[in-house]
């Protein structure tokens, strides 16, 4: 189960135990006015995701799997914002990661919270994920028609950084008794009963609600054991309201990297945040000449599947997986990022912010640092966690 302190000792280098206070980035804007400009950017992201549910024709034309078009919804609350710092000190988001965005330990109050790191700075995010989860259940109830607390279920892959998320939020569900059951599951671990209700079959408990921390576009291709497909088997009880999903398709949709280019090219007057985007490289190269370049898969996970150009020299991530490589991709232009000297030592970084929507409003939420040593091309899984007051 949950063990911060194991975390850290199996990932060694993984956090650094002390914070960096939002002023010491220098950074041209505040916190509260970056707060308020992240709340903009999820309300208008979220804005923009429902107009394309809502003209599911339209949605045929991006790449996504066939069949996750039938069980559109519009319930996206939560999402991971990833920015860079440009030359001009400037955060430019360059990531939305809203159907699996992990990190709630590192960018909430886990790591705080270990070090005993006190939160004092111009805003402080304690229990903001708490206040999500609780809303997000208190919501689910009135849709399901319930007034006992609901069992909940936390699918993830079984990767152990996964498992120590959903542990995670475990935890904080069971020690604020927001549900009257909550197991943390494998997407092996799951299945359908003959009543059509969803339960684990390690301990056949049932669920009414899933925190589905498990990639869709992962879930779509695959089958239960007696041959049906799982997403289709699963988002089923969910359009008869007998199973409800914490943060569903909606955020599938946004989470497809195309739609930063739907969003690109199609909103006016785009707030400055937004980091342009393009379908081809003809297309960036037609406004940016040669400017450097970073293509990424639309569904890229971990830095799987990058190049791109710095300098006019071309460079490559990890491409031996055919899984990535042979999506769609997108580019952008690779702005590499202010450096952060700590003891000395210099490092990139990405900032990651998280908002959330509580009783229908967006609020900002945790944060932290994601940092990589200064001679690396892009932050990648080898970072460490720096958290951010």
């Amino acid at each position: 189960m949950y063990n911060h302190t194991k975390f850290l000792n199996d990932n060694s280098g993984y956090a650094f135990d002390l914070a960096i206070k939002w002023q010491d980035l220098n950074l041209n804007i505040n916190q509260s006015s970056f707060d308020s400009q992240c709340q903009e950017v999820a309300k208008l992201i979220d804005i923009e995701s429902q107009k394309l549910i809502n003209q599911p024709n339209q949605l045929q034309d991006f790449s996504y799997p066939k069949n996750s078009l039938n069980y559109l919804d519009t319930n996206l609350s939560i999402m991971r914002l990833s920015f860079v710092v440009d030359q001009n000190k400037k955060p430019k988001l360059i990531e939305i990661n809203s159907q699996t965005p992990s990190f709630f330990w590192e960018c909430h109050d886990g790591l705080l919270d270990h070090y005993s790191i006190s939160d004092q700075g111009e805003q402080s995010y304690k229990n903001s994920l708490v206040k999500y989860l609780q809303n997000q259940v208190e919501l689910i109830n009135i849709k399901l028609n319930r007034v006992t607390k609901p069992r909940v279920g936390l699918v993830c892959c079984d990767h152990p950084d996964d498992l120590f998320q959903m542990e995670y939020i475990q935890t904080l569900l069971n020690t604020t008794n927001t549900a009257s059951y909550t197991e943390v599951l494998t997407i092996e671990q799951i299945d359908i009963s003959s009543k059509s209700t969803v339960f684990s079959a390690e301990s056949s408990k049932e669920f009414d609600v899933l925190l589905f921390w498990y990639p869709i576009e992962w879930l779509a291709v695959e089958k239960f054991a007696d041959g049906a497909m799982a997403l289709d088997s699963i988002f089923e009880l969910v359009k008869q309201n007998k199973l409800q999903i914490i943060n569903g398709m909606q955020s599938f949709i946004v989470q497809n990297k195309e739609f930063l280019v739907h969003i690109y090219e199609t909103v006016n007057n785009l707030p400055d945040m937004f980091l342009p985007s393009f379908y081809t490289l003809e297309d960036f190269k037609a406004k940016f000449g040669s400017v450097d370049y970073i293509a990424k898969p639309i569904f890229g996970r971990e830095g799987q599947g990058i190049f791109g150009e710095v300098n006019e020299a071309h460079f490559e991530g990890d491409l031996s997986d055919s899984y990535y490589t042979d999506q769609n991709y997108i580019y952008q232009p690779l702005i590499q990022g202010s450096d952060l000297i700590i003891d000395n030592k210099q490092y990139k970084y990405t900032l990651e912010k998280w908002v959330v929507k509580i009783d229908g409003l967006w609020q900002p939420a945790g944060q932290s640092l994601r940092i990589n040593d200064s001679q690396d091309l892009i932050v990648n899984n080898t970072c460490k966690w720096l958290p951010l007051i």
